[in-house]
């Protein structure tokens, strides 16, 4: 008696899954492409693949705070942290050291959104 084959009910393709870090200033870490529970390799998100990656929203984004964002286009998520930080920095207006450090995130967050805007 033989024993029954396991069938692949999935292709490779389909379960090939990306995710990233975003760091709270808008700068994005490498991507990682995984397979299963296997790394498969990394993707700079500055490249033309990355950023198509991005755009497309294929890539799970996961924030400090343990939150994450499945099929969002990446610059929906900077516009929303930017939003988030504006609003923090106007919420002390008396304090100049708290302004000052809004000021240099809402600045790294606005660079972050040039380098990801998409170019087709």
């Amino acid at each position: 008696m033989s024993t029954p084959r396991r069938v692949r009910t999935t292709s490779p393709e389909t379960s090939r899954r990306y995710s990233t870090a975003v760091l709270g200033d808008g700068r994005i870490l490498p991507i990682v492409e995984t397979l299963g529970r296997r790394l498969i390799r990394e993707i700079d998100p500055v490249s033309v693949e990355g950023r198509s990656l991005l755009d497309s929203g294929r890539v799970t984004l996961w924030f400090n705070d343990g939150a994450s964002v499945r099929m969002a286009p990446i610059q929906q998520v900077l516009d929303q942290i930017h939003s988030e930080a504006r609003r923090r920095r106007e919420a002390y207006p008396g304090m100049p050291s708290w302004t000052a450090h809004h000021d240099k995130v809402l600045k790294s967050i606005g660079r972050a959104q040039r380098t990801y805007k998409s170019r087709h």
